[in-house]
């Protein structure tokens, strides 16, 4: 092995082929002993010279190359389709057109023209005008000035007399002589034959096939995805948005120390003691429909009659039910065919039917039938009420009520419900507060059903049937505090985009904020209720009833009374009958999520089914 030695580079690159090898131990050393090796790897380029070769090694290693770069983006500077502005205002093209003076003296030509003054002769009765457009024949030019030919025959002059040949003239002025005494009008209007051209000094420009370019225009829609700084702004979902920390920073946003941040408000200090930071979130419904551009919705409609099963062909079923009505309303339509499956038995008492509407049973009773007959067709219409129909007139007896000793409310209605102490069949579902009735504070003389629902009344409540069972439910009419909608849970939600159709009817009624109830009877007692917050000064019309014997009573029927004043809106909005949530009853909170967020009680509920179509319209009542 050879020892250590420096390797001195003198000579440059070479590029040129063939290369000279020289060797050399030194620069005193003969030049033939002395070698120059050049390497070119891309770049550097590597040079050495080697004395006394024998064997020589080289070996060159480089690092990989790096790159370091760096990219600025600008979101703001628009990036959109850019063209280039054409002028409204272009200078014309020159057009190869032959223009005619008015003035130039004219070319004999082999045309027939007529003189506008002339010395006419009849012949076979023809009629010169004064003024009359001249037919050009084989010419493309015309003047405003031009003599005439003779018409086949000979013309005379008034000052000379023209040779007879093929073209003859006559002066520009001279007297015409009436023919079969048929005068000319001095103004014709013009005819223009097809085969004259009248080339004027101004004329409208031949469209060329070119393509015109305005700087407005409707701009086309091209497949291009482009992001833009800023967008249409839509509500946020809910949740919690979590600022992103700027990386500009090196540790994100620190707050003072001890945490104490100042609190810059917009709004100057108030008496009132809540503090509202950002927006207040709506409270999430108990069940929400869905906002989806399509709705499925697999509709069942059936009718039955309840003795023998026996199932109703063809039917178009209507039903309605509100606060004021305790059962519910129907009314269908069917071949006269089936007329003897809905006909009374033979006591007289009504059949009863089973209305299933996409799996939600009704029980119905057919108290009335019409029949509609037409050539070739025969239909009957059957109408009635639900089963608890039978509580009132004209199945159920006029009745004396009247509590002997001391009952509750709820005790009451379930008194009114026996016979003797037997029980009717029927329960109370009691959902309203109850309280206590002192003895012979109460009476009341009517059906089963008018009594039940004077006592729910006292108290601003309303009956609602049990579909199927034999339960009275006892629901009150704002089951929240109309003022204290907006923050209240509603049952439902339901989004624009199932609604089918919606019409608003504005109601405007006295804006009363307090009003009386007091008591008639024993142990009544009176009571005064104002809004919370009002002053107070516009005061109802004071309620009397037996059954004001509470305060629980006065304060559950002076909301009532107060929920019925000032500004309202009722909205009826259609839409199918969701799996979700079914038919909808009276006395349902509903948040009807528009442009702007409404909440609303349902103060009635229809049914129209006809086929495969079925549609429930609410009655939702807004207030403020």
């Amino acid at each position: 092995m050879m020892g250590d030695f420096d390797l001195r580079f003198k000579a440059p690159l070479v590029t040129t082929h063939p290369v000279d090898l020289r060797f050399n131990s030194g620069d005193d050393v003969a030049p033939e002993n002395k070698v120059v090796l050049t390497a070119a790897i891309d770049a550097p380029t590597l040079t050495a010279v080697v004395y006394k070769v024998v064997n020589v090694a080289m070996a060159a290693s480089i690092e990989a190359p790096t790159m370091n770069s760096q990219v600025s983006f600008n979101n703001a500077v628009y990036r959109g389709p850019v063209g280039k502005a054409v002028s409204a205002w272009t200078k014309s093209q020159n057009l190869n057109i032959q223009s005619t003076d008015k003035s130039e003296k004219p070319k004999n030509v082999k045309r027939h023209i007529e003189s506008y003054v002339s010395n006419a002769m009849s012949k076979l009765r023809t009629v010169d005008i004064l003024i009359f457009n001249a037919r050009t024949k084989k010419s493309d030019r015309s003047i405003s000035w031009q003599a005439t030919k003779s018409v086949g025959t000979g013309s005379s002059s008034a000052y000379a007399s023209l040779a007879k040949s093929n073209r003859y003239r006559a002066l520009v002025w001279d007297q015409a002589v009436r023919v079969n005494k048929i005068s000319a009008s001095l103004h014709v209007d013009l005819l223009q034959l097809p085969s004259v051209k009248n080339l004027t000094n101004w004329y409208r420009a031949i469209a060329k096939q070119r393509t015109s370019v305005d700087p407005f225009s409707i701009a086309q829609i091209r497949q291009s995805q482009r992001m833009i700084q800023w967008d249409q702004g839509k509500k946020p979902n809910y949740g919690r948005y979590v600022r992103p920390v700027d990386p500009t920073l090196p540790d994100g946003y620190k707050p003072p120390l001890g945490n104490a941040v100042a609190l810059l408000f917009k709004e100057a200090a108030t008496t009132d003691t809540n503090v509202l930071f950002g927006i207040r979130q709506t409270a999430p419904a108990k069940v929400v429909i869905p906002s989806k551009r399509t709705y499925i919705v697999i509709n069942n409609v059936e009718l039955r009659r309840v003795d023998g099963n026996h199932l109703l062909p063809d039917v178009s079923l209507t039903m309605n039910i509100d606060m004021d009505s305790w059962t519910w309303a129907f009314s269908a339509s069917m071949p006269a065919s089936a007329l003897s499956l809905v006909e009374p038995d033979a006591l007289g008492d009504p059949v009863v039917l089973e209305a299933r509407i996409n799996g939600q049973s009704y029980l119905l009773l057919a108290e009335g039938i019409s029949r509609d007959r037409t050539f070739g067709n025969s239909s009957i219409t059957v109408s009635g009420r639900g089963q608890s129909a039978m509580l009132a007139d004209p199945y159920s007896p006029i009745l004396s009520f009247r509590n002997s000793e001391e009952r509750t409310a709820q005790q009451l209605m379930q008194d009114v419900l026996q016979t003797n102490g037997v029980t009717l069949g029927w329960s109370i579902d009691w959902r309203i507060d109850d309280w206590l009735v002192p003895a012979g504070a109460w009476s009341h003389q009517g059906s089963y059903m008018a009594a039940c629902t004077a006592i729910a009344a006292a108290a601003g409540a309303f009956i609602q049937p049990d579909p199927v069972g034999k339960t009275l439910r006892v629901r009150k009419r704002v089951p929240v505090k109309p003022w204290e909608l907006s923050g209240a849970t509603p049952d439902i939600e339901l989004p624009l985009a199932a609604v089918v159709k919606e019409s608003v009817n504005w109601i405007q009624l006295p804006s009363y904020n307090s009003i009386h109830i007091s008591g008639s009877s024993i142990g009544g007692v009176n009571g005064h209720v104002r809004r919370a917050g009002s002053a107070g000064d516009m005061e109802a019309p004071m309620i009397v009833d037996a059954l004001i014997t509470s305060e629980i009573a006065v304060r559950q029927r002076g909301i009532a009374e107060l929920a019925n004043t000032g500004p309202s809106a009722i909205y009826s909005l259609a839409f199918p009958v969701f799996p979700e949530v079914g038919i909808i009853d009276p006395g349902t909170i509903i948040r009807y999520v528009d442009t702007h967020n409404l909440t609303g009680i349902v103060s009635g509920v229809s049914i129209a089914a006809q086929g495969s179509t079925v549609r429930q319209t609410i009655e939702l009542q807004t207030y403020g």
